[in-house]
């Protein structure tokens, strides 16, 4: 069971199994093409998507959606949100304007949050991996444009999306890629997290 800590007196959704995802781009045409994504076009990914989701997680559950959902428009992402068969809590990513976010049946919007799993470690959650400069993060290519964005690292494992990569884990700076393109288009669970970050 994971338990915001920021809100600890509100833990209704936080009942059974948690589940984490990234980067769903429901309706992003471009990006087929960009991530290589194995679907004939935006609706079949769409449908893949929610199916993958749906197929595992149940009423009581929770999916933490680690930003850049939807480019559809406000009604058609209300549509996708409510037939997900859990609450969806949202850490907004660089494509989660508030025009794109406002008024979605989201169970909780949060920029960033520290969460405590079942076994009591902290994590983080955030759409954006830590600052390395590393050159392996194609997103710091771009003149580190998210920069402002990107959590700072105070020794916390951190649960992230954004890279579009299909690397999972870089133990080495205690960072988890939850995006649906490391696993296989659909999300991970709070036992499979843990298990990751033992290693």
């Amino acid at each position: 069971m994971f338990i915001p800590l920021a809100h600890k007196e509100e833990v209704a959704y936080y009942n059974y199994m948690n589940y984490f995802t990234s980067d769903t781009h429901f309706g992003h045409e471009p990006l087929l093409t960009f991530c290589q994504r194995p679907f004939l076009d935006i609706r079949h990914m769409g449908e893949v998507l929610v199916k993958n989701i749906n197929t595992i997680v149940t009423p009581k559950d929770t999916l933490y959606l680690l930003g850049d959902v939807s480019f559809y428009s406000k009604d058609r992402t209300c549509g996708i949100i409510a037939s997900i068969n859990c609450p969806v809590v949202l850490i907004k990513g660089n494509h989660d304007h508030s025009s794109r976010v406002k008024g979605v049946p989201y169970a909780e919007v949060f920029d960033e949050l520290d969460i405590q799993l079942s076994n009591k470690q902290i994590v983080t959650l955030s759409h954006f991996p830590y600052y390395i400069g590393d050159g392996k993060d194609r997103t710091e290519t771009r003149k580190d444009k998210y920069l402002d964005r990107r959590p700072i690292d105070v020794g916390l494992w951190l649960l992230h999306g954004h890279t579009h990569s299909p690397v999972r884990v870089r133990r080495e700076l205690r960072m988890l890629h939850v995006g649906v393109d490391a696993w296989n288009y659909g999300p991970i669970s709070e036992e499979d997290v843990i298990v990751q970050l033992k290693g």
